[in-house]
């Protein structure tokens, strides 16, 4: 294996040989040349961009040497230099890989690049015989395999990236070595025969044409590193004008896009051409075909009538340095655009208008939208100011209130221009400024708060009115700058809820308190659930049951007790929601008979959720065998008592039938010897007055007074035994109209010691109107009797009621009496006094207290001595109108 340097080999005759060859390289070289020139530009800068672009996203370092040749073109020109030289060529890169390959023979792409230990010997061959080889110098070398080889170094941009082969020849003088071939045959499982047919095609040339030959090869190598370079450079030169012709299309697109986004075309006007040129968003604006040459009076034209003058004004004042920047509208067919239009103008160097560029953007949505805005505006100005709430903005910045409506001034009492004027945080309590403060705090550091929240907001008196302030907060740069806040009246609700907690606060404790009676009552109570399971049980109920309270809860009723007849009312109670009570329900303890049958109060109420059904059962029992037991006593004592009663009626009638005859003898039997001893005691007075003595007549004059007395005595007798029977039938009466008449009767005995009656109001009553004349008679009469000289005498008559009640009053200041014979006073012919100190019979509070009690009533009295006495009748059924 030597090297040898290009130009040093000799030229003899053979294929190729001498000048012939050398001529026919350059031939070759220039046709290869051609060959390139001729192919088509774009194909070949396709194909070279194609093979490149991946590969020009790395460094020279990173590629390999089929990502830089051209390797389809160069097969191409190989294959014709083939066909013209016979000469095998192959281009492998530097891991062996074969590039280009023609006329390689049988005996290698057949046998030694199929066997994997004649593969691995040619890989070696190619790479390690071939390595270090320096650029424009060749190697012949004799592979593993034993075919000579001749290779030459593949440089790009100076780095050896890999190699040009000519080989699988034999030399002429050097004669076959058959056993070896046949050697390696059979070592590597070859089919002897064809190896060895493979083998003898062979090429077999001289060294001189080998040397002369290498020339060519050097030079084919020199080509394809240059164009290797020359490729590199240009498919990154077309890669970046691509590139850069892509960013300037999609430059142009997007701003095309952009435009239409923002409905902003440009324009730019050459004044001394009078060309008007439009973008494409500018041309769609206008409705106006794109690429339409146009002029400024071609824009004018297009500009509203009623427009022009002001766009010719601005224009003008534009040429005067004046910004031009202006609104207007535009003519579409049968629509009518606003537009905003923006331009800067360019003067040549003595000032003339050389022309302009700038903008138009489509402001028509921007237009309806602002009108719409106006009229909402409009609106809600008109809803805030007559709205049935407060509603008030705030300016935190300014610290003011920017507006405020009409309910607003009306609830705090102050008028818009004051509160215009406040700082918003005067309106709140201390607790809700800090509230606020808090909350804008919490706010900007991006915490989510509440915006319903209420306030104390003091009114302008002084009051602190509760208010739910829903607070909308304005943002500017991240930070809170103002707040929409609708103000609501809670004071009603704040009443309710303080009712509310009290209300629960008092339910609590009675809670507490009925637990605790229900805890140590001896009422038995139970709460069961809605399937009757065990709640919970008081003591009373456990001890009855003989267990502990702990025992229950968890165990069903029925499970305990048994029952189907209370089952089915404990159902029933769930499925209506009714209550049930049932009294003196029999019960007998088995485990105790000697109480023998007892009794209890049974009560079932239900407790319902919030959905109406009934979640639990409250179950009380109270045992009422002493009651019924009682109830059984006082049935036989009343039974007795009417018995007795029957009798002592019979006993009583028999007694009034004896009074009436004693009546009637008193008024006819007695009455008569007592009017006959007044007549001759009146005789004796009249006639023989003259004849008696001293004595004699004061004898006379104590008899028809004693007789007198005795009349009075038995009329009093008879009135009083005459009460219940000859009593007339109850009728209305006006009580005032019958104390006033009696109070006309008694007029003179009133008068005589100067004593004022007040009568006062007084019921509408059924009764016996005669024997309440001599109700009040007899009272009135007493208070006249029993009056104190030293003081003025004041009698009062008035009534009050009470429940139903009706309560009569005879009042006086009079001597009064000692309420220790409170009960003697209404006997009959029980004086208190001497006949001769206050004359009388005895017998008118009798009559009285008697009459009274026929009425269903009751009549007692109070009494301080020397201060006066009250006599109070109470009646419960007869009142027939109010006072």
């Amino acid at each position: 294996m030597e090297n040898r340097k290009r130009g040093t080999n000799d030229t003899s005759s053979g294929h190729p040989s001498g000048a012939e060859s050398t001529e026919n390289c350059e031939t070759v070289i220039n046709r290869i040349d051609c060959a390139r020139r001729d192919e088509s530009v774009r194909e070949w800068e396709q194909r070279v961009t194609e093979q490149s672009n991946h590969s020009l996203q790395r460094s020279i370092e990173d590629l390999e040497l089929g990502d830089i040749i051209d390797s389809q073109a160069i097969q191409s020109m190989m294959d014709d230099f083939y066909r013209f030289a016979r000469i095998p060529i192959s281009i492998i890169d530097l891991n062996g890989k074969v590039l280009v390959g023609v006329g390689r023979q049988d005996i290698c792409t057949k046998f030694h690049r199929v066997h994997p230990e004649t593969r691995t010997n040619c890989i070696e061959s190619d790479l390690r015989l071939s390595a270090g080889i320096p650029k424009g110098e060749f190697r012949l070398y004799k592979c593993l395999n034993n075919i000579w080889d001749i290779a030459t170094p593949l440089f790009v941009c100076g780095k050896h990236m890999g190699n040009v082969f000519s080989g699988q020849f034999l030399f002429d003088d050097e004669p076959i070595d058959y056993d070896l071939f046949r050697s390696q045959a059979r070592r590597h499982g070859f089919d002897e025969d064809e190896y060895i047919a493979a083998l003898e095609s062979v090429p077999r040339l001289c060294r001189s044409d080998v040397e002369a030959g290498m020339s060519f090869f050097i030079k084919i190598a020199d080509v394809i590193s240059g164009a290797s370079y020359d490729n590199i450079h240009l498919a990154r030169s077309l890669v970046q004008r691509d590139a850069l012709m892509a960013s300037l299309q999609e430059s142009r697109n997007d701003l095309n896009r952009a435009q239409a986004v923002a409905h902003t075309g440009s324009w730019r006007l050459d004044v001394r051409r009078n060309e008007l040129t439009w973008s494409d968003e500018t041309y769609r604006i206008f409705g106006i075909p794109e690429g339409t040459p146009l002029t400024y009076e071609d824009f004018l034209s297009a500009v509203h009538p009623g427009d022009r003058e002001y766009v010719e004004r601005e224009w003008s004042a534009a040429l005067h340095d004046e910004p031009y920047q202006i609104e207007f509208r535009i003519v579409v067919g049968d629509t009518v655009k606003w537009v905003r239009e923006k331009a800067e103008l360019e003067f040549g160097k003595e000032g003339l208008l050389l022309g302009g560029f700038g903008t138009v953007q489509d402001i028509t949505e921007r237009k309806r939208s602002e009108e719409a805005l106006k009229s909402s505006e409009e609106k809600y100005r008109h809803l805030v100011k007559h709205a049935p709430t407060g509603i008030y903005e705030v300016d935190y910045v300014n610290k003011r209130l920017k507006s405020v409506n009409d309910v607003m001034c009306q609830v705090l009492g102050y008028t818009e221009e004051e509160l215009l004027c406040m700082n918003p945080l005067d309106l709140l309590d201390e607790e809700g400024k800090r509230t606020l403060v808090e909350r804008i705090m919490k706010s900007l550091a991006g915490e989510k708060v509440d915006e319903t929240v209420e306030y104390g907001v003091i009114a302008k008196d002084g009051r602190k009115i509760w208010t739910v302030l829903n607070n909308a907060f304005t943002y500017e740069e991240g930070r809170i700058t103002g707040a929409l806040v609708v103000a609501y009246d809670i004071n009603e609700r704040k009443k309710a809820e303080e009712t509310l907690r009290t209300n629960e606060a008092q339910l609590a404790k009675l809670n507490q308190i009925m637990a605790g009676i229900l805890e140590h009552t001896h009422m038995l109570a139970v709460l069961l659930d809605s399937q009757f399971n065990f709640i919970w049980v008081n003591r009373a109920y456990a001890a009855a049951c003989r267990h502990d309270p702990s025992f229950f809860p968890g165990k069903n009723h029925f499970d305990l007790y048994p029952n189907e007849e209370n089952k089915l009312i404990f159902q029933r109670v769930v499925d209506t929601g009714e209550p049930f009570f049932v009294a003196a329900k029999s019960f007998e303890d088995t485990d105790q008979r000697e109480r023998g049958m007892t009794y209890w109060d049974w009560s079932l109420v239900p407790v319902k959720d919030g959905a109406g059904r009934v979640s639990n059962l409250v179950f009380t029992l109270t045992e009422v065998t002493e009651r019924i037991r009682a109830e059984e006593a006082l049935r036989k004592a009343h039974n007795q008592l009417e018995l007795r009663v029957k009798e002592r009626t019979a006993e009583l009638e028999r007694k009034n039938q004896e009074l009436q005859e004693f009546a009637f003898v008193a008024s006819h039997d007695l009455a008569e010897p007592l009017r006959k001893i007044q007549t001759f005691g009146d005789l004796l007075k009249a006639k023989s007055a003259d004849h008696l003595c001293e004595q004699e007549r004061d004898y006379v004059s104590r008899m028809s007074g004693a007789a007198g007395r005795m009349q009075e005595l038995l009329d009093a007798l008879l009135r009083y035994s005459r009460i219940e029977t000859q009593g007339r039938d109850p009728v209305p009466l006006k009580l005032e109209e019958i104390v006033r008449t009696v109070a006309a009767d008694l007029e003179v005995a009133i008068k005589k010691i100067g004593a004022h009656v007040e009568i006062g109001m007084l019921p509408i009553i059924t009764g016996d109107p005669y024997q309440w004349r001599q109700i009040f008679q007899n009272l009135i009469a007493n208070a006249v009797k029993y009056h104190r000289s030293e003081v003025k005498t004041i009698i009062k008559i008035h009534g009050e009621e009470n429940n139903g009640t009706d309560h009569l009053f005879v009042e006086d200041n009079g001597i009064g009496f000692d309420e220790k014979y409170l009960d003697k006073i209404f006997l009959p012919f029980q004086r208190l006094h001497g006949k001769h100190e206050y004359p009388g019979t005895g017998i008118g509070l009798a009559i009285c207290k008697k009459i009274v009690e026929r009425h269903g009533g009751m009549i007692t009295a109070k009494s301080t001595p020397g201060k006066g006495s009250t006599f109070i009748i109470t009646l419960h059924a007869h009142r027939i109108k109010a006072m």
